[in-house]
C-alpha cells in the first residue's frame, strides 16, 4: 500500500490532470493554455507536493516513515520549484529576445 503522503500527492496530481483534460475539451481557452501554462503547472505540482508533506505531518505524525515520506515530497517540491524558476526564466528570456528587433547579419 502506498504511504499516505505519496497517495495524496498522486491524487492531487490526478485531479489536476483531470481538470486540465476537462478544460481542454472547451476549445483550448487562451487563459489556461498560453505561454505561461507550463510555469503555472510546475507551480501547482510544487504546491501539491508541499501540501502532501504538510498533511503527512498532520496525519502520519513524526515517525521515521513519515519523515522519509516528507523528505521525498519536499524533494519533489524542490525539483518542481527549480523547474518553475527555469521555465519562467526561459519564457522571459525568449520574450525579451523576440521583442527586440532582429537585424540581418551583414556579410
Amino acid at each position: 500500500m502506498l504511504p499516505w503522503g505519496w497517495a495524496l500527492a498522486a491524487g492531487l496530481l490526478a485531479a489536476q490532470l483531470a481538470g486540465v483534460a476537462y478544460r481542454r475539451r472547451n476549445r483550448y481557452p487562451r487563459f489556461l493554455f498560453n505561454s505561461w501554462a507550463a510555469t503555472v503547472y510546475a507551480g501547482l505540482v510544487a504546491v501539491d507536493s508541499l501540501l502532501g508533506a504538510g498533511l503527512v505531518e498532520l496525519i502520519g505524525g513524526s515517525g521515521p516513515e513519515a519523515g522519509a515520506q516528507q523528505s521525498g515530497l519536499l524533494t519533489v517540491a524542490l525539483i518542481a520549484g527549480l523547474a518553475l524558476v527555469a521555465i519562467a526564466g526561459l519564457i522571459l528570456f525568449f520574450r525579451w529576445v523576440l521583442r527586440g528587433e532582429i537585424h540581418d547579419i551583414p556579410d
